[in-house]
């Protein structure tokens, strides 16, 4: 929703532009990204990591 915001008349899209197989972010908001993902999934692990143990300690199959 955003692109169709913001495009500015006479330019084409980014889809059309000659980066097509980019997204579209510099290389510092690609690095900043995949840091903020990591911290993430670091931060939820130990609640995962439960989770799956009590999937399996759970056991709803009828068998």
């Amino acid at each position: 929703m955003r692109g169709l915001l913001s495009r500015k008349r006479g330019v084409a899209p980014k889809s059309l532009s000659a980066r097509a197989g980019r997204s579209g972010r510099s290389p510092v908001q690609r690095a900043l990204r995949r840091l903020r993902i990591r911290l993430i999934r670091r931060a939820t692990r130990p609640f995962r990591l439960e989770l799956k143990q009590l999937e399996r300690e759970t056991d709803f199959s009828p068998f």
